[in-house]
This record gives C-alpha cells, sequence and structure tokens, in this order.
C-alpha cells in the first residue's frame, strides 16, 4: 500500500469515529434528558449558584457535557467553569448522581479533580478539543456556559467499562 492510500484509509477510520462518537453522544445525551433532576435544580436555585431563568439551560449544557464526555472514552474532556458547578451541585445529591451513573453507563461516574494535570494542556484542550467535540455533537455553544474558561479542576476520561471522570 502506498503513503496515499494509507492516509486516506486512516482519514476514512477517523470520520467513521467521529460520526460514530457524535450519534453516541446523542444516544446519552437523550438517556440523560430524562434523567429526573428536580431536586438538584431547586438546590441549584436556592443556594442561587444559577437563577431561576437560567436553570434549564444549565441543566441541558450539563447533560451535554457528561454525553460529550461519555461518548468519547479515549481523550480527557475539560468542563468548563459554569458548567462545572452544576456537576458539583448533583455530585451532593449522591444517590441521584450514583443511580444515574449505574443507569446510563453501567458504572459509577468517578470525578477527581484535576489538580496533578497539566493545567495549559487542559486549557489549550479545553479551547481546542472541548469546543470542537460540542460544535460537532450539538452546533454553537452558548457563550455564557462556555466561555474560553476552562474550569481548571476538573476533566472527563473514561476508560473500558470503568467510568472515571476527574
Amino acid at each position: 500500500m502506498d503513503q496515499k492510500t494509507i492516509q486516506n484509509a486512516e482519514r476514512t477510520t477517523f470520520q467513521t469515529c467521529m460520526i460514530s462518537n457524535v450519534q453516541e453522544s446523542h444516544g446519552l445525551y437523550e438517556q440523560l434528558k430524562r434523567w429526573d433532576l428536580e431536586v438538584v435544580k431547586r438546590y441549584v436555585v436556592e443556594k442561587e449558584i444559577f437563577p431561576h431563568d437560567l436553570i434549564e439551560q444549565a441543566v441541558d449544557e450539563y447533560r451535554k457535557f457528561l454525553a460529550i464526555s461519555l461518548a468519547h472514552p479515549d481523550r480527557d474532556v475539560p468542563i468548563s467553569e459554569q458548567v462545572d458547578k452544576f456537576w458539583h451541585a448533583h455530585i451532593l445529591f449522591t444517590e441521584n448522581y450514583t443511580d444515574m451513573g449505574e443507569e446510563i453507563v453501567g458504572a459509577y461516574i468517578h470525578h477527581r479533580p484535576a489538580i496533578l494535570d497539566n493545567i495549559e494542556g487542559l486549557e489549550k484542550s479545553f479551547g481546542g478539543d472541548t469546543m470542537r467535540l460540542y460544535h460537532d455533537c450539538f452546533g454553537n455553544s452558548d457563550t455564557f456556559f462556555w466561555s474560553s474558561a476552562c474550569c481548571k479542576r476538573c476533566t472527563c476520561h473514561c476508560k473500558s467499562g470503568k467510568v472515571v471522570i476527574r
């Protein structure tokens, strides 16, 4: 096989993988949309983490982040500061959070701060990879929830059967 044939095969494999991951993101997103987060929403509004008029969008962006992250188990997917606020609130409701992971992906979705990771690398990954994945899966992002500010503390990485979000 010549170099051009190999490059074309690699490009086709990559494109097929991207289509598959986008489809998987959409499937996970649909499952996540059915998950009841009412108690978390009430908490977030009561604690003034998000105002009442933004809570539905905050929930939707959180679900999109999880869908993208879980559909791309081979890469770190840094989260935005705004979306991370809802994620942290959801984790406080341990039964709901644990049950969601078990139901959606068959495992607990671990969250670990990325304190030992290369922060500069996470910022580059957020600015490039995360936003590209978001655009590929869901179109244009809302700049309030997905500004150029990376959380710098939390990222998502999932490995074969065991879901680990850091």
